[in-house]
């Protein structure tokens, strides 16, 4: 019997007073209204998009890499007051990789990675036994 893995919750990070936040969060896109059903009776108004960060964590760590370097401060927002500012800032981070995902953005990428140091082809063998 294999386990499953849950799925991470998407999160953005945001920096406020100089601190670096995750916020995990739900959306939904929302949905249009409909004015008159097909049989003819009324529709429905719109659905608006819905954005709530569900989970905050503050960065107190060398490196973002590592959980455990993340401290969870969700009810310490929640007790300031401070949840409505944590979305809507949130929000606006999310808006910026929606923007980014729907622009016809292309990556400039080089045709010739040859002279690049980086670069590993893909029959690159480190122990140098015959290829299988």
């Amino acid at each position: 019997m294999s386990s499953i893995e849950p799925k991470p919750a998407p999160f953005v990070e945001i920096e406020i007073g100089g601190q670096q936040l995750r916020c995990e969060y739900d959306y939904s896109p929302g949905r249009p209204g409909v004015h008159t059903l097909r049989n003819g009776d009324p529709g429905y108004p719109d659905e608006p998009a819905e954005f709530t960060v569900t989970r905050t964590r503050l960065f107190v760590g060398a490196t973002p890499l590592y959980p455990d370097e993340w401290l969870d401060i969700s009810d310490l927002v929640e007790e300031l007051g401070g949840q409505d500012t944590l979305d809507e800032k949130a929000y606006e981070e999310f808006e910026k990789t929606l923007d980014a995902a729907e622009s016809d953005y292309e990556p400039d990428i080089p045709d010739d990675f040859g002279d690049d140091p980086m670069f590993v082809p893909t029959d690159y063998n480190p122990l140098g036994d015959p290829a299988s």
